[in-house]
């Protein structure tokens, strides 16, 4: 229980760091700067989409660990482009990692399921994930930020050097 507290109090940081970037006024050296700010040695683009995609990200999250929202499995799995299976594949609720927590167990049974699921993933899903599995919750915006990310790549609007120079810096 103490973990989702402590994830959830590093994402409310996370959030009063951002909004104090925001809210600088100064423009002198800034390590990490705003998009008012043009004295900086960040070899990226800093902009308000940036700032709004880190704020929605760290709702996301929060909502997540809350159990609030889910992960839409079929969402995530459709980021493979390969994948052409059922959208329909029930929610990760990450929420209850924090809620009721306990060993993940991962049978090798499973992975001879693995072939099949191409067919019905649902039930080896559903079986592979136990209680972490559910067939509805409200869907977390997050893979929907991940598919943006992977469609700018795709499209050759930036690099994923590019993305990870942005993580790596402010991290």
């Amino acid at each position: 229980m103490k973990a989702g507290e402590f994830a959830l109090a590093a994402l409310d940081h996370a959030e009063r760091c951002r909004q104090a970037y925001l809210a600088e006024t100064d423009d002198d050296r800034e390590w990490v700067p705003n998009p008012r700010q043009k004295s900086h040695p960040v070899p990226l683009e800093v902009d308000t989409r940036l700032y709004d995609t880190w704020g929605g990200a760290l709702a996301d999250l929060r909502d997540l660990v809350r159990g609030e929202t889910g992960v839409p499995l079929g969402e995530l799995a459709a980021l493979v482009p390969e994948y052409r299976g059922p959208t329909d594949l029930g929610y990760l609720d990450i929420g209850r990692i924090f809620s009721e927590p306990r060993d993940i167990v991962i049978e090798v049974a499973a992975f001879e399921q693995i072939e099949r699921m191409r067919d019905n993933p649902k039930p080896i899903l559903k079986s592979f994930l136990g209680g972490l599995w559910r067939a509805n919750m409200k869907a977390s915006p997050i893979v929907g930020r991940a598919r943006a990310a992977r469609d700018s790549l795709m499209r050759g609007e930036q690099t994923l050097d590019r993305k990870l120079r942005y993580l790596f810096w402010f991290n």
